[in-house]
């Protein structure tokens, strides 16, 4: 009977080791994907900022449609290019939320978050403003907002 508690307690033993390895082997692979994760993220980013920036400096005529409006204000372009500004510049707001959003999510570095809050403030004030688009709001508007505060950016 002792010969059956011994090794029913180290079978026990055992199984707790295992159960224990296990959960460090699951805690290891879960901070791996994070890492990773944060890297894919991180890449991302940087790709879509590229990307955006190259197809605005290739193209002529946007390039030309942002200048006009910049030097003479919105009203002087033509519908076209009103609609094309428009869409160029929703697009931007669109990249900026998936942006707040990933750091939301804690895969976007704050100092991301805080090379972008200046150009959206500006924006907010100013193009935007001027396009109708509206101003980063609620959950989102709620994240930055702080943010903003301690880099004396203040209200949109």
């Amino acid at each position: 009977s002792v010969k059956i508690k011994g090794s029913t307690d180290w079978v026990t033993l055992m199984t707790n080791l295992g159960v224990i390895a296990g959960l460090f082997l699951v805690a290891y692979e879960v901070r791996q994907a994070t890492i990773q994760a944060k890297a894919e993220t991180s890449q991302a980013y940087a790709t879509e900022l590229q990307l955006a920036r190259q197809e605005m400096a290739l193209s002529s005529d946007l390039a030309e449609i942002y200048v006009k409006a910049i030097g003479n204000g919105v009203d002087a372009l033509t519908p076209v290019e009103k609609f094309r500004l428009m869409e160029w510049e929703s697009s931007r707001r669109v990249r900026m939320l998936g942006q707040i959003r990933q750091y939301e999510l804690g895969f976007l570095h704050r100092s991301a978050l805080e090379s972008m809050l200046p150009v959206l403030t500006r924006l907010e004030k100013g193009l935007w403003a001027d396009l109708g688009i509206d101003p980063i709001r609620g959950r989102l508007a709620d994240i930055v907002e702080p943010i903003r505060e301690e880099m004396g950016l203040g209200d949109p």
